[in-house]
């Protein structure tokens, strides 16, 4: 059994925990595809789009943003939201670094 990885476990491990869990929701999976790459889309417009309440939408964008995925900023009245592909990308590769280390030597 192998037990060094636990040291290191810090605030990027629980990151990158953060970024999976939140893919985990097919709701907040289909808010992520909306998205043009580096478009940036207001609230009112991704409640609109999810056919879900107003408080369950931006229930699943707060989760999005607290994992990290997605990016705020205000202009007026309205919020507008921008996917963080660094963060995504981050947590896929720890992933694909994890299975690689599973995998047995010589498979």
């Amino acid at each position: 059994m192998r037990t060094d990885h636990l040291k290191g476990w810090d605030k990027d491990s629980e990151r990158i925990a953060k970024v999976f869990q939140a893919l985990g929701n097919e709701h907040r999976q289909r808010i992520l595809m909306m998205f043009e790459p580096e478009e940036a889309i207001g609230a009112t417009r991704i409640v609109e789009a999810c056919g879900i309440s107003r408080t369950a939408a931006m229930h699943h964008i707060k989760a999005l943003e607290e994992a990290g995925i997605l990016e705020k900023r205000k202009s007026g009245r309205e919020t507008f939201y921008t996917p963080n592909a660094a963060a995504i990308e981050a947590a896929l590769e720890a992933g694909l670094r994890a299975a690689e280390r599973l995998k047995k030597k010589g498979k």
